[in-house]
């Protein structure tokens, strides 16, 4: 019965070759869901002309909790109704933008005037909100996703990403050897014995003449060399 043909040398166990695919493909999969969101967020403004917000508060929960990403689309002032969430510019600071809900709408100066409130908040805004203040209505939110942008936009999540390079790149096994199989002989031509002879003589030197012989390897049967006798 012929003997099992041993494994190559470092050749790892099968089991343990799936385990480490398995691990290098889910942190692929970690890998690339955290760099595609964090280039759509990115994108997302100049494709759409939308925004797309990180929820910092929880005055809009629980449809909008914190740590989520709200996306909005831009909104001609004129369109926004009454249950409408939109995206405005506080009347205090506008730089800060606010995302509330329309609970009234005031036709009556010729531009809309919005009263807006949040869904958790007892109590309406102080403030009513102006057309002009309005930056786009709600399109959709994720949640989360504000709370990993965040990370990712930062020294810290960049260093978590070079992490995770290095992860897929350990953990990866590598091209499957082949098991058992013996290495095919090179090919090779059929030589024949007599013309792959190499023939070594040494100089025999006597009174008058040295006779000198080399090595000889013809590609084809010749017969012995001539010894050339030089004056």
């Amino acid at each position: 019965m012929p003997s099992p043909v041993p494994a190559p040398p470092g050749a790892a166990h099968p089991a343990v070759r799936v385990l480490r695919l398995v691990v290098a493909w889910v942190l692929g999969l970690v890998l690339l869901l955290g760099t595609g969101t964090a280039l759509g967020v990115a994108l997302y403004p100049t494709v759409t002309g939308g925004q797309a917000l990180a929820v910092l508060s929880g005055s809009m929960t629980p449809g909008l909790p914190v740590g989520g990403m709200v996306f909005t689309r831009e909104v001609a002032p004129g369109d926004v109704g009454v249950g409408d969430v939109i995206t405005f510019q506080h009347p205090a600071d506008p730089a800060t933008l606010v995302t509330h809900r329309v609970t009234a709408v005031d036709t009556a100066s010729g531009a809309p005037v919005f009263t807006t409130k949040g869904d958790a908040n007892e109590d309406p805004d102080a403030a009513p909100v102006q057309a002009a203040a309005v930056q786009g209505r709600l399109w959709f939110a994720v949640p989360e996703v504000g709370r990993m942008t965040a990370l990712l936009h930062s020294p810290k999540g960049v260093g978590v990403l070079v992490v995770l390079v290095c992860a897929v790149v350990a953990a990866h096994p590598g091209a499957r050897p082949e098991d058992g199989e013996p290495a095919a002989p090179a090919p090779r031509e059929d030589v024949d014995a007599d013309s792959a002879r190499t023939v070594v003589m040494a100089p025999v030197v006597d009174e008058r003449h040295t006779v000198l012989a080399g090595t000889a390897r013809p590609s084809v049967p010749v017969p012995p060399p001539l010894a050339r006798l030089l004056d």
